[in-house]
């Protein structure tokens, strides 16, 4: 069954309010059982297009986080930007990931990458502002010297809220507009 963001936003609204689970909102990240925290799959601005691709695809990650020679967190590199190269380069032998972000500029700018992290020290509500904020899949979380320490997607979200796709099924409740839709939890 596939959803859009803003439908599964409205299912985390509902499920929110109906179970009464406001308490979790107000506590950090990494005091939650949520998200992938053991390892995160990284890349340098040397890393080549073939090993993103072996990386995507081994992994089913959807984003890499590129990383300086200190670890520290440079840009996300998503499937969209190199599926972009794959269209535009004929030949991908030699293209690293500093080639794909010259060729994605928007997508590399410094307020795509702030819309795409978060704070392990962040509360569950501000996490839940953030994905509903970018409509992305998931936020690299950082530490206060900004290296990557795990990744939140939407599907760790919907499985630490008890989400089943039969209880999705069953619900009953009229779907809201987006627009109309109070995320201020």
């Amino acid at each position: 069954m596939l959803l859009g963001v803003e439908r599964l936003f409205q299912y985390i609204h509902f499920k929110l309010q109906t179970y009464n689970i406001i308490g979790e909102l107000s506590m950090p990240i990494n005091t939650l059982d949520i998200g992938t925290f053991n390892y995160v799959y990284s890349v340098d601005l040397k890393t080549s297009f073939h090993e993103m691709m072996e990386i995507l695809k081994e992994t089913s990650v959807s984003a890499l986080p590129v990383l300086n020679p200190n670890g520290r967190l440079l840009y996300i590199i998503d499937t969209d930007m190199l599926f972009n190269v794959a269209l535009s380069c004929p030949t991908k032998v030699r293209v690293t990931v500093a080639d794909v972000l010259k060729m994605n500029p928007l997508s590399s700018s410094p307020e795509n990458l702030v819309a795409r992290i978060c704070n392990e020290t962040d509360t569950l509500k501000d996490v839940l502002m953030k994905l509903h904020a970018c409509k992305g899949h998931s936020l690299f979380v950082l530490n206060d010297e900004q290296h990557v320490r795990g990744v939140i997607t939407m599907s760790d979200m919907l499985l630490f809220l008890g989400f089943s796709v039969g209880a999705f099924k069953k619900c009953k409740w009229e779907p809201v507009l987006a627009e109309n839709c109070d995320f201020n939890f």
